[in-house]
C-alpha cells in the first residue's frame, strides 16, 4: 500500500473531488448524492496508508497483449493501473489517417505524464528489455519527479 504523502493527498483530492462532483449531478443521473455517499463512506479517507497503489504502465504499444498481461497481473495485486487506452499503431477510426494520428501523438503524450504523475510507481513494460524513444522520455520524466521505476521484462512477445 502507498506510504508517499504527496501521492495520497492526490488521491485524496481526487476522490473528494469525483464526490462533490457526484454531489452536483455532474456524473450523470444514475450517479447521484446518494450513490455517491455510499461509494465514498466505504473508503479509507482517514487513513491513506490503507488506499491502494497506483502503478501507471509504460513501455512501446507494439506490446498491446504484453500490457494487458502486466495490467491483469496488477490489478489482482491490488493496485490501480493506468495505462495507455489508444495504440496508433492498430487501426481506428478516431486516427484513421496520418494525420490524425499526429495529431493526436502529442495530445497522448502529455496525458501519458499526467498518468505518471498521478501514480505511485511507474512500471515498464519492455519485453526483451527494448525501449524506444518515447518510453526513454517517460522513465527520465518519472525520474526527474521522483516517481520509483520497475521494470518487467520477462515477457515473451505475442
Amino acid at each position: 500500500m502507498t506510504t508517499d504523502p504527496t501521492a495520497q493527498t492526490r488521491l485524496e483530492l481526487r476522490l473528494r473531488e469525483k464526490y462533490v462532483s457526484a454531489l452536483h449531478g455532474a456524473n450523470g443521473p444514475d450517479f447521484d448524492g446518494a450513490s455517491a455517499a455510499a461509494f465514498i463512506e466505504g473508503l479509507p479517507l482517514d487513513s491513506p496508508a490503507d488506499w491502494p497503489h497506483i502503478v501507471v504502465l509504460c513501455g512501446s504499444t507494439r506490446f498491446w497483449t504484453e500490457f494487458q498481461q502486466v495490467n491483469a497481473r496488477e490489478t489482482a495485486a491490488g493496485h490501480i493501473v493506468l495505462a495507455p487506452g489508444c495504440d496508433l499503431k492498430r487501426p481506428h477510426p478516431l486516427w484513421a489517417t496520418p494525420a490524425q494520428a499526429e495529431a493526436l501523438k502529442p495530445k497522448l503524450d502529455v496525458l501519458h505524464r499526467q498518468k505518471i504523475l498521478l501514480a505511485d510507481e511507474v512500471v515498464v513494460v519492455a519485453p526483451g528489455s527494448y525501449v524506444g524513444a518515447s518510453t526513454r522520455s517517460e522513465i527520465e520524466y518519472a525520474d526527474k519527479i521522483g516517481r520509483p521505476v520497475r521494470w518487467i521484462t520477462d515477457l515473451t512477445h505475442s
